[in-house]
This record gives C-alpha cells, sequence and structure tokens, in this order.
C-alpha cells in the first residue's frame, strides 16, 4: 500500500511540473554576437527566461537559416543541456570563444553564425520558442532586424510576447558589451578602439588612420609571421608560473583542432608585474613582440608592460600534451613549443642530462621546478614533455612538472651489479631478524618438551 502511495506522489509531482513547464512563457533569444576582428569564431547567442520558475533546456534545439532559406544545427537536441534559472540567462557559443566568455553550452557542430540569418530555438516540443531574422532574411517575426557589423551586439530592448518583432525588439550595442550566463556570472566585452588586423591578412603593412597604431590580432600558431617590435594581442592556457623557471617571465601554449603541435609563447615582464595567474587560466595578452636573433635562430617572446596588459577570461582550461615525436623531426619553427618524446637516458651529470631516441637531445631542470635529477638513472627509458628550446648550439628540451615524467621499466628483475638502496636493505635485514626469532623460539620450545620428558622419566 505505501508503494502504491509513492507511486501516486511521485506521478503527481511529475505531471504538475510537466503542466508549468507547458504553460511557462517561451525562452528567449536575447542578444547576439556574429564576431569580432580579432576572431571571427567570436561569437555567442543568449538566451533569457522571463518566467519566475527555472527551465529545463534539455532535448531544446538550437538552428540557424540562411537567407535562401536552408537550415543547419547549432546545437542538437542530444547536446542540448541546462537550466536556466528564473528571470535570469542562458550563454551558447562556439567552442573557441566559449571558454573566454565562460559560455554554459557550445555548438556541437562546426557550424557558426552568419550576416543575414535566422536563429530559431525550438523547445523540447520541437515547437518555436523563439526566433530572430536579421538583415536580408526571409524568415522572422513581422520584420527582420538591423544587420550588426563585427564587435556589435545584436540585443533584445523589449519583448511583446503577442505582437514579436525582431525590427523594433531589438537594437545593435556598439559599446559596453556585457553578456551573462546561467550562474549569475557578467562578462564584459572590450570593444577595441584601435585598428586590428588579422595575421592571415595579406597586406600586412597596410595604412592606419594618423596617430592610430596597429595591433595585430594572431594565436599561438601564426605569432612568428610577425615582425620584432610589432604590438598583437594574443590568447593561451597558463602553462608555466612566473618563479618557475624565471622571475620575469612565464609561458601560455594552446593546441588548435586538426593539429597535434601544442604551441607555446614566453611571456615577459622586466618589473614582474604579472596578475596572480593559476596553471590553467586562459589569458587575453596585450604586448610588443621581441625577436632575439642568435644566428640563423629566432627567438620570440611577448613584452608586457602593465599588469593591465595580462586579463584571465577563464580558469581550470586543459593543457593538451601532444603525441610522442621524434627528436630527429623537430624544426627550429617548433621552438616554444611543448614536445613529448620518448628515449634512453644516456648521461646524468651535474646540469648535463641526455636523452637518446636515435638522436640525443638535452634535457634541461630550472631550480625553480622543483624536479631532481635523481629521478634519471642511465641506462633507463623515459617519456617527457617539456618546451623546446635552443642554446650552446644545440636542441634542449626545458622541464616544466615532474607529472611530465614517467620511467618506463624494461623488466621487473633487477639487473646484475645493481647498486641496492638503504631501503633494500633494511627489509632483508627485517627478514634476517624475523628468521633468528623464528629458530630461537623453536629451539625454546623443544627444550622446554626435553626438560618435561626427562623430568617424567627420572619420576618412574
Amino acid at each position: 500500500m505505501k508503494k502504491v502511495v509513492l507511486f501516486l506522489l511521485i506521478s503527481i509531482f511529475l505531471l504538475i511540473g510537466q503542466t508549468i513547464q507547458a504553460t511557462a512563457k517561451p525562452i528567449l533569444i536575447n542578444q547576439i554576437l556574429l564576431g569580432q576582428n580579432e576572431g571571427a569564431k567570436n561569437e555567442f547567442i543568449e538566451l533569457y527566461n522571463p518566467n519566475d520558475i527555472p527551465i529545463n533546456l534539455e532535448n531544446y534545439t538550437l538552428k540557424k537559416k540562411s537567407s535562401s532559406g536552408n537550415e543547419s544545427v547549432l546545437v542538437s537536441n542530444k547536446s542540448f543541456i541546462g537550466v536556466i534559472p528564473a528571470k535570469s540567462y542562458f550563454l551558447i557559443s562556439s567552442p573557441e570563444f566559449g571558454p573566454q566568455i565562460k559560455a554554459d553550452l557550445y555548438y556541437s557542430n562546426s557550424n557558426s553564425l552568419s550576416k543575414n540569418n535566422t536563429i530559431i530555438l525550438y523547445d523540447n516540443n520541437k515547437e518555436i520558442s523563439d526566433k530572430l531574422g536579421y538583415g536580408q532574411v526571409l524568415d522572422f517575426h513581422t520584420q527582420p532586424a538591423d544587420l550588426p557589423e563585427n564587435n556589435q551586439v545584436l540585443k533584445r530592448i523589449k519583448t511583446d510576447l503577442n505582437s514579436p518583432n525582431n525590427f523594433s525588439d531589438f537594437s545593435i550595442e556598439k559599446n559596453n558589451i556585457q553578456l551573462h550566463n546561467s550562474l549569475g556570472n557578467t562578462i564584459t566585452i572590450n570593444n577595441y578602439q584601435e585598428e586590428i588586423i588579422s595575421t592571415s591578412s595579406s597586406n600586412k603593412n597596410s595604412s592606419t588612420k594618423k596617430g592610430q597604431k596597429n595591433i595585430y590580432y594572431s594565436d599561438l600558431k601564426n605569432y612568428k609571421k610577425l615582425s620584432d617590435g610589432d604590438l598583437i594581442t594574443i590568447e593561451g592556457v597558463v602553462s608555466v608560473l612566473p618563479g618557475s623557471l624565471g622571475t620575469q617571465y612565464f609561458y601560455i601554449h594552446n593546441n588548435y583542432k586538426d593539429d597535434t603541435n601544442v604551441y607555446g609563447l614566453q611571456i615577459y615582464n622586466y618589473n614582474k608585474k604579472f596578475p596572480e595567474l593559476k596553471i590553467g587560466d586562459y589569458l587575453k595578452i596585450n604586448g610588443e613582440l621581441v625577436v632575439n636573433e642568435n644566428g640563423s635562430v629566432l627567438n620570440y617572446k611577448l613584452k608586457t608592460k602593465e599588469i593591465e596588459d595580462i586579463k584571465i577570461m577563464s580558469s581550470g582550461q586543459e593543457i593538451i600534451r601532444g603525441p610522442i615525436e621524434k627528436i630527429a623531426n623537430f624544426q627550429m619553427t617548433d621552438l616554444g613549443n611543448l614536445k613529448k618524446i620518448k628515449g634512453e637516458i644516456t648521461q646524468n651529470k651535474t646540469k648535463q642530462i641526455y636523452l637518446d631516441d636515435g638522436q640525443e637531445i638535452m634535457i634541461e631542470i630550472k631550480k625553480g621546478s622543483g624536479i631532481s635529477n635523481k629521478i634519471f638513472k642511465e641506462g633507463q627509458e623515459f617519456i617527457v614533455s617539456g618546451i623546446l628550446g635552443y642554446s650552446s648550439n644545440q636542441l634542449k628540451l626545458t622541464l616544466i612538472d615532474e607529472k611530465d615524467i614517467e620511467a618506463l621499466q624494461k623488466n621487473d628483475e633487477k639487473p646484475l651489479g645493481e647498486v641496492l638502496n638503504d631501503d633494500f636493505w633494511e627489509v632483508e635485514n627485517k627478514k634476517y631478524y624475523q628468521k633468528i626469532l623464528q629458530y630461537l623460539g623453536l629451539t625454546i620450545i623443544i627444550s622446554l618438551i626435553f626438560l618435561i620428558f626427562k623430568k617424567k622419566i627420572i619420576k618412574n
């Protein structure tokens, strides 16, 4: 009887929940960004919940429709997961831009927003919850909204559920761009006033307005196309903290889709002006590119002036380690990148450790890293990761974390002539003493039995 009552109560609660959700106001598209000058994939869609209750967005679908009417998926119903709180927001973005703006959900494919699109949000009943058409489109509410340019947000300024009108309900916002996620975070997007030129541009030396400086936006994959003294904006994940390898610099690294390389760059400040950083912080950094020539070898670093030049966009990002590579395949253009190698330690002397995989490379351990060179046993194989560098006319791999060192045992047997450590002898001594005690105990027992047996014989 109790089970029947419990089943009925659960059914009633579920039915009430479904009824409330079914009669709730639709989830709305609140604002969108199509892209920025420094990143075509810097886009987002912000949703708003006008209800006094949270709404579960599971099995919702987000699509876009081109000006010709072709519809494609941005977030499929299988990938749509999350709850949008009452009178609050939910942030969806491209995977490239999502970590920077703390998005709640990323696109489930490689599609992205374009000019002259209609964005359509379907609820879990496959009914249209809201749609926003902008520019020259065929699908819209009453009248299409104005077409925003790069760095401009198309933002909802009023809500009329009975007579929605994309043109009058939305306005273009050029400055003070703010967006919100379901956790209540408010994220401000910088709207660059200085001209930003992509490194992919074929005309790097294009003229600008008088008094205006060129800032070249680059990713870690392409900054080496720029020149000494160029001002750049770049992004990456903190892989080495200030003070670990040197007090005046740290490193950022990043990897990119369909590319096994993990690209990196040293971030330098003469006065050690750095914000409080953690491994895994995703940064956007403004600075001057410094290129030092050492014969035919070019070494790069980014020089900053103030703490404000380094902005923490998000935290907790994973630093990817690439696949194992052969030393012989390393190029001078790889300097600064994270590399993983496997080989035998051929030498371990003071400040001179070498690993051989068919070709030798020097393994460098900086004092601030906290790594002990005693880890490396000559003749033993290791897998190690580190930053590829060049000095004293040879390649080197600078280790950054003891977790990136993996010792490989050839077998479980101890090799002939191996020098055993103190722990081994301590264990062997314990075994020896245990055997002595066993013999003593056995001797005492036999002696007692003999004495007892002897007394009985004498009495008889």
